[in-house]
């Protein structure tokens, strides 16, 4: 979960048990802690906003489908669960503080430039991923978890970019101002996917070289891996925030979160049940 300007005032506990629906009550989570809720849709951005801060994500099959079956980014454990009929809820905290996050107001730009600048960093990274992949070839040995990662990493980074790039031919949706947390999220996504990314690639390399691949492309694949992870967290740290929220916080609205779950679940089963009851009363009651 995500902040947003309201939501240092926390919302008496009364009035969340008296809202009916789970977004309601989820947003005020986060206020508790005093962490900003994210007022944006970037990662999935078919996601379908609820209320600041919380996202309704479409499911793993349904952003498949509508690839044509590729793989697809999605809410593929909420979809899976589903057919128990269970109300799945993930709770995604920041690890530092950014009151650009929760910003709903014009930043200057519009959508296309900011979603462009993004793009091109993120399909600038995929570049130098893949690279690294085509140098060493046939010099990587070993089937590692580190390997596969990156792989699914490079189309992870790869697909969404593609449906970015289709929006900006989109004059409607470009061409719109982008707010405040627009702008601040897709400035954070490379840098994101750099340091994650980066660093699967680095151990990738370091794997090979520990099992004793000492051939010339896997020892300039790991150089060439550790200069750009290296450069990528300076850039990262140059780009990002740097307070840093204290771990206890974020478990607190993690687990805020869930208990909130549980808690309408309980109500909205037990009005259920209260209201199937008056209803098998009322047809029992002589006319």
């Amino acid at each position: 979960m995500t902040a947003s300007p309201w939501s240092a005032r926390p919302i008496a506990s009364d009035s969340i048990r008296r809202a009916r629906q789970p977004s309601v009550r989820l947003a005020a989570v986060a206020g508790y802690e005093g962490l900003p809720l994210h007022n944006s849709v970037w990662e999935i951005p078919e996601s379908s906003p609820l209320t600041p801060g919380v996202v309704l994500a479409p499911t793993h099959a349904e952003t498949a489908a509508r690839a044509g079956g590729a793989m697809a980014a999605g809410a593929s454990s909420t979809g899976h669960a589903a057919r128990h009929g269970t109300l799945t809820v993930v709770t995604e905290v920041p690890y530092w503080e950014d009151g650009a996050a929760a910003g709903t107001s014009d930043c200057g730009r519009t959508f296309g430039e900011i979603t462009a600048d993004s793009l091109g960093l993120c399909e600038d990274t995929a570049r130098h991923l893949a690279g690294l992949l085509a140098e060493a070839g046939d010099g990587l040995t070993l089937d590692t978890p580190f390997r596969r990662s990156l792989l699914d990493g490079l189309r992870e980074i790869g697909e969404p970019a593609a449906g970015r790039r289709a929006l900006l031919s989109d004059a409607g949706a470009a061409g719109r101002p982008a707010t405040v947390s627009e702008e601040c999220s897709f400035r954070v996504l490379p840098h994101v996917l750099r340091v994650r990314h980066g660093g699967t690639a680095l151990r990738l390399f370091g794997a090979e070289a520990g099992a004793g691949n000492v051939r010339p492309a896997v020892r300039r694949g790991l150089a060439e891996a550790e200069r750009l992870f290296t450069g990528w967290l300076v850039e990262a740290d140059a780009a990002l925030p740097g307070r840093r929220i204290d771990i206890r916080r974020l478990v607190a609205v993690q687990v805020g979160s869930a208990l909130t779950a549980a808690e309408f679940v309980r109500d909205r089963d037990r009005d259920r049940d209260r209201d199937r009851d008056r209803a098998a009363v009322h047809g029992r009651t002589p006319r």
